[in-house]
């Protein structure tokens, strides 16, 4: 293929990318812009030396574009952690295990080790629940679902959510495919009630994926309740270029990454290479102390782990 054709798909692909910041159904270029920003300006002086100017012109437009949205990511705010806050650490671990993942004791050390307050496991199945009933005095309110809401968790892996403060209130957000794709949880914590949404929209694989992926998310606000305090974490299958999280903030909602650097979760061989998919969004009223990625154990994704504080301001 002559240079000249790979520089039009490199512009093409470029282009779906910059579009997919702001339309969903191309989000999947978005998600990964820095890369694409990065072949870009290989094939741009590559095509500048092969005298194809006006396609090398325009893809290092792109790739400067794309350079600014993604760049300033990964810059850690300097004020982490330092706001004025209340006393009373909230600890969240999010961990999408991987459905067929058997590292059984290196998991269960691992969350023994952390000792969260809400214990968020994704794809999680009934041989690792079965091996963790020693914590179940330290967690005595604990929710499961299978991915499918017509089985049990020990047909089809899924959300295994384990909570050491007592359950104000609690949902199964279930799709019209009859998918569970979210827990909702009420808990009171210095004495608020704080909401806790753990998600897991479909992988976007497939155009009706996407689909439902898109609709999930557009539907999710519909389950938020009135409290102020809330935290939304999981797996999003999909990236902060997306078009799906631009609107977050206008939310109240503001994302970890952001505060501490983004960091990639998937795939975890690859993490330095990869993209972020996994995400800890919080409402203004919380002060984030620490957020940190876990070590990789026998999974395609890395763990998630945020610490909490109410700001000096959030209401009671």
């Amino acid at each position: 293929m002559s240079i000249g054709k790979i520089l039009i798909i490199g512009l093409l692909v470029s282009s779906f990318a910059a579009v997919g910041n702001w339309l969903v159904w191309l989000d999947s270029f978005a998600n990964f812009q820095l890369y694409l920003a990065i072949l870009g300006v290989g094939l741009s002086f590559t095509g500048i030396y092969k005298r194809h100017h006006i396609c090398s012109l325009c893809l290092i437009g792109l790739s400067i574009y794309h350079f600014t949205i993604v760049i300033p990511w990964y810059i850690p705010d300097q004020n982490l952690g330092k706001e004025l806050k209340d006393t009373g650490d909230l600890k969240i671990l999010s961990f999408n295990v991987h459905a067929f993942n058997e590292s059984y004791p290196d998991l269960i050390d691992y969350f023994e080790a952390e000792d969260p307050d809400i214990l968020c496991i994704l794809e999680g199945s009934h041989h690792l629940r079965d091996r963790m009933q020693h914590l179940h005095t330290k967690y005595p309110e604990r929710l499961e679902a299978s991915r499918r809401a017509d089985v049990s968790i020990r047909e089809v892996a899924g959300f295994i959510l384990w909570s050491k403060h007592p359950l104000l209130e609690h949902e199964f957000i279930i799709t019209p495919n009859n998918q569970v794709q979210a827990i909702r949880i009420i808990i009171k914590h210095q004495q608020r009630a704080v909401e806790i949404l753990a998600i897991h929209p479909p992988s976007p694989k497939k155009f009706w994926d996407v689909y439902r992926r898109n609709q999930f998310f557009s539907e999710l606000p519909n389950h938020f309740s009135e409290t102020p305090h809330r935290i939304v974490i999981g797996d999003f299958n999909t990236t902060l270029n997306s078009a799906i999280l631009r609107n977050w903030d206008q939310r109240g909602l503001r994302n970890a990454h952001l505060e501490a650097g983004l960091r990639h979760t998937w795939p975890s061989p690859l993490h330095f290479f990869g993209i972020a998919i996994d995400h800890a969004y919080v409402s203004d009223s919380f002060v984030i102390n620490d957020y940190e990625l876990g070590p990789f154990i026998s999974s395609d994704h890395l763990p998630q782990e945020i610490t909490l504080s109410f700001a000096n301001s959030a209401d009671l």
